[in-house]
């Protein structure tokens, strides 16, 4: 991949790598900043294996991950946005002494490491040059997720699985070049964030993040279309927010969007579908364990055509290099058309939880097929698969709930709240009462005054567990830095 990427910037120099809020950067100016940061690496000879980057949307960020890259050293990201108590729990936890950052301060990057600023980094130097040799289960990058516990845990990404991923993501056969344009909208904490500049540096396209200071959905919205955007990478959730302004939304120049990290509703995709005429839509999954995404389903633009299960669109087929299973309980592969939890296994998958063996333990397992041994990681999704091998999303494993004795999947009860709603946002979380019993939240985005409406409609949709205890509304739906929906602090408006 470094090979790859230092190619791709000799040939492509003088050829966009960056647009900054309307500033362009060549492969050159990149470089300028990847060597002088290297430089500054060199005469502080860190020990640690890993260092934290502050997670800023400039430049000398992303400059400061290739530096760090080319001199053998892994990154860990830390969110300027996350409370001081997380970052000082994932510098520990990763043992950091050193942080990158492109500014001298901010509240929550106040740690006890040492800061080397990157700002004025800039060397003389354009090229590559003595790139460190890294050996393939060398760690490269460790991203740190929400925990159970409340204590983020480590997902380390090694050289062969960044390496196993972008070869499966080339393999698509998307007609990529270095004229494309990629959409940059999540965070670096964010997996999704690698598949949004990785493949562009390996082939020399230029890319466009948002300014993270406006709103986010509005920032890449303003992005796609005022800088032709054809590769867009997104959550769902993005376009839930941009629904009121599709009548107006016309995006001819964007050629592939990618929607992961949440389930992807049918009803949202035939409305956006319309506004991105030329574009190819692909709904991608697969858990941050496996390193960015290791499965996905090409939509039609005929909606009709497209497979679904209760309102949401088919995961679809693994990726090259990755193989998919559905198990029961005790780890047995479930038939066709029989519900079973998803598990995957190859070169992309992770090692294992930074430090968490318990963990570790409890959800990977090894699984002998066809005379070859796999290790399987147990992702929490509930899926089957159709006779023609592509899997359908039956929801989490913890987002189902026995309700008067009754499974209830909250998907189904928002889903018929959207239908009423139409370009209302919505999500639902559960509740235990002072009695213990389960009640289900309805939230909804927005000021709505058919509430008696609502709930009537949602009497003639679904059986009386299945109702909403009370319907709160909300000027915004609270979302995580990811940009997915954040159901704990739903719980937390309830309690």
């Amino acid at each position: 991949m470094l090979q790859q990427i230092k190619n791709s910037f000799e040939k492509h120099s003088a050829k966009i790598a960056f647009c900054i809020r309307n500033q362009s950067y060549s492969y050159a100016d990149l470089l300028l900043y990847v060597n002088g940061i290297r430089n500054l690496l060199q005469k502080e000879r860190p020990q640690s294996h890993f260092i934290g980057l502050a997670g800023f949307d400039d430049l000398e960020t992303y400059a400061a991950i290739l530096a760090l890259w080319a001199e053998g050293y892994a990154f860990v990201p830390l969110s300027p946005n996350s409370p001081v108590e997380r970052n000082e729990s994932v510098l520990r936890q990763a043992n950091v002494s050193y942080v990158l950052s492109s500014r001298a301060s901010t509240d929550s990057l106040m740690t006890t490491a040492k800061v080397i600023l990157t700002k004025e980094a800039k060397g003389t130097n354009q090229s590559f040059s003595d790139l460190s040799d890294w050996k393939v289960d060398e760690i490269m990058c460790m991203i740190f997720t929400s925990g159970s516990t409340g204590i983020p845990k480590g997902v380390p990404y090694t050289f062969k699985n960044i390496n196993t991923t972008l070869d499966a993501f080339f393999a698509l056969g998307y007609d990529l070049s270095e004229k494309d344009r990629f959409l940059q909208m999540f965070e670096f904490t964010f997996d999704m964030s690698l598949l949004s500049y990785l493949p562009a540096w390996c082939i020399g396209a230029a890319v466009y993040p948002i300014n993270h200071k406006q709103v986010k959905y509005l920032a890449a919205y303003q992005v796609l279309q005022q800088q032709a955007i054809t590769f867009a990478a997104m959550v769902p959730s993005t376009l839930q927010f941009l629904k009121p302004y599709f009548a107006q939304a016309n995006l001819p120049d964007l050629r592939f969007c990618l929607l992961g990290g949440e389930p992807f509703y049918t009803d949202l995709a035939a409305a956006w579908i319309p506004c991105i005429p030329n574009a190819r839509v692909i709904n991608i999954s697969g858990p941050c364990e496996t390193t960015m995404a290791c499965i996905g389903y090409e939509l039609s633009r005929k909606m009709s055509e497209n497979k679904s299960h209760q309102n949401i669109l088919a995961f679809g087929k693994p990726w090259k290099n990755t193989k998919a299973m559905l198990v029961n309980e005790q780890l047995e592969e479930v038939s066709v058309g029989e519900e079973g939890e998803l598990c995957f296994a190859g070169d992309n998958l992770m090692q294992g939880y930074w430090k968490l063996p318990e963990k570790n333990a409890d959800l990977f397992f090894d699984k002998i097929i066809d005379g070859q041994s796999y290790r399987f990681y147990k992702s929490g999704d509930m899926a089957f698969a159709d006779e023609s091998g592509i899997l359908y999303s039956c929801g989490r494993k913890d987002q189902q709930y026995k309700i008067q004795g009754y499974k209830v999947e909250l998907g189904d009860v928002e889903r018929h709240a959207r239908d009423f709603l139409v370009i209302k946002n919505v999500a639902t979380t559960v509740i235990k009462n002072e009695k213990g019993i389960l009640e289900i939240h309805l939230f909804v985005e927005g000021q709505i005054e058919n509430e008696d409406e609502l709930l009537s409609f949602l009497k003639q949709q679904l059986p009386v567990y299945m109702l909403p205890k009370n319907i709160h509304q909300l000027d915004h739906l609270p979302l995580t830095q990811s940009g997915k929906l954040d159901r704990k602090q739903l719980k937390d408006l309830v309690r």
